[in-house]
């Protein structure tokens, strides 16, 4: 059975999540969850996004060096505003 991982990236004003669970079958696992204080976002906008970036890559990185993974995408969990 092919194990997939999947990543979510929740952007909020004060903090940035990063959830990252492994698939096989019908099993899911959470393997990692951290969260870090955000920048660059203000009322669920990204008003500056060289700042917002910063605290994502970190704790991207930081999940890949945990986890022994590489990732390369992530779905985002938040809801926007309409």
């Amino acid at each position: 059975m092919e194990e997939k991982y999947i990543a979510t990236l929740d952007l909020g004003s004060s903090r940035i999540t990063l959830t990252v669970a492994k698939a096989s079958g019908d099993d899911l696992q959470i393997l990692y969850y951290n969260s870090a204080p955000s920048a660059g976002i203000r009322n669920s906008a990204v008003y500056n996004p060289q700042k917002a970036a910063e605290p994502i890559k970190a704790i991207i990185a930081d999940a890949e060096n945990s986890l022994k993974i590489k990732i390369q995408q992530v779905a985002s969990s938040g809801q926007g505003r309409s």
